[in-house]
C-alpha cells in the first residue's frame, strides 16, 4: 500500500490538479511485469481475506450457527471473492490494453469526468 500511495499521489504528474492523468500514470505503471505481478498477487489477497472475513464475522458472531449453514454461506461468500478477483481482473486488463493513453497535462478540448 505504501508503495500505491507513493507512486500515484506525491511522484510524477499530480492527479488531483490533472485528474486526465490517472488512467495513463497507472497505465504507464503496468508496463513493468513485476508490478502487474505484485498487484495481481494483490487483488486476489484483498479478495479472499474480505471474503473471508464476512464468513468467519458471521460464524463467529452466530450470524451463521450450524455445519450446513456455515458451508453454504461459505460457498456465497466464495463467490463474492470470486467475483472481485473477476473485477479486479478486468480492472487490470483495461489497465494492460494498448494504446497507452499520454501522460501529460490535459490538452484543450479534452473532456474531464467528474
Amino acid at each position: 500500500m505504501g508503495y500505491h500511495v507513493w507512486h500515484l499521489r506525491f511522484a510524477g504528474a499530480h492527479i488531483l490538479t490533472n485528474p486526465a492523468a490517472a488512467f495513463p500514470k497507472v497505465q504507464a505503471e503496468f508496463q513493468n511485469p513485476w508490478v502487474v505481478a505484485f498487484y495481481a498477487i494483490a487483488i486476489f489477497a484483498a479478495s479472499w481475506h474480505f471474503a473471508y472475513g464476512i464468513w468467519l464475522f458471521c460464524a463467529k458472531w452466530g450470524i451463521v450457527s450450524g455445519d450446513r449453514a456455515q458451508r453454504r454461506f461459505g460457498y456465497f461468500c466464495l463467490a463474492i471473492g470470486i467475483l472481485f478477483v473477476a473485477v479486479g481482473g478486468a480492472r487490470l486488463y483495461a489497465f494492460l490494453s494498448p494504446p497507452l493513453q499520454p501522460l501529460g497535462p490535459l490538452q484543450p478540448g479534452m473532456m474531464v469526468m467528474r
